[in-house]
């Protein structure tokens, strides 16, 4: 299951660094203050600022299609049906007040303790250097911790990368809570901490 996972955070790690929908001018600060979106299907509500809206996958695939740099589009493509087609559903919610793009990504339930948790770290902070080789790229890791209670286990790291002249934040977190798993991926154009809304988060 962990090599599994290992190829989806390699994906969403390397995809993403040149693939961000949103120009750094549309870009303000984050209010802690927000809402709860429902993901109905898992029984999963997660908690965003009110400019977070949760978009279908024929609108997603809407604004892909619009995008007119054919190099970004086309990894963004490859992104959304790599997604879309692997196990698990994925959900697609974006905020274009503060430029930050939020995936969902529900996987088989894998419980994993804090020694597990060091493998995840090691093999997103290899795929951070890869980042740096394949796309010339200036690749490093911010902060990388994991925290558990009685029903729920989490994984966090959050990644700066420059690319193109360009600063990009990537929060990746893995949550395991109440017998099931998912990836939440943050991706913005500045740095903020998503901490407050993941631990509102409710899974019934």
């Amino acid at each position: 299951m962990f090599r599994y996972l290992k190829y989806l955070f390699l994906f969403l790690f390397l995809i993403s660094q040149t693939a961000c929908l949103f120009d750094s001018k549309n870009t303000t600060a984050i209010v802690y203050d927000g809402k709860y979106i429902d993901l109905t299907n898992e029984r999963i509500k997660l908690y965003l600022p009110h400019s977070f809206e949760k978009m279908s996958h024929f609108d997603f695939e809407k604004i892909i299609q619009s995008i007119e740099d054919s190099t970004k589009r086309d990894n963004q493509l490859k992104r959304y049906n790599q997604l879309k087609w692997s196990k698990g559903n994925v959900y697609f919610i974006m905020d274009t007040l503060h430029g930050v793009e939020l995936t969902v990504k529900m996987v088989d339930y894998t419980p994993f303790s804090k020694n597990d948790s060091r493998y995840v770290s090691g093999f997103l902070l290899q795929s951070c250097r890869e980042v740096s080789n394949l796309y010339n790229s200036d690749c490093k890791r911010l902060t990388s911790g994991f925290s558990d209670n009685i029903r729920t286990q989490l994984f966090k790291g959050v990644y700066e990368v420059h690319f193109d002249n360009v600063k990009q934040f990537n929060s990746i977190y893995l949550i395991t809570s109440n017998y099931k798993s998912f990836i939440v991926q943050f991706y913005s154009r500045f740095e903020a901490d998503f901490d407050p809304f993941i631990q509102k988060t409710i899974v019934q």
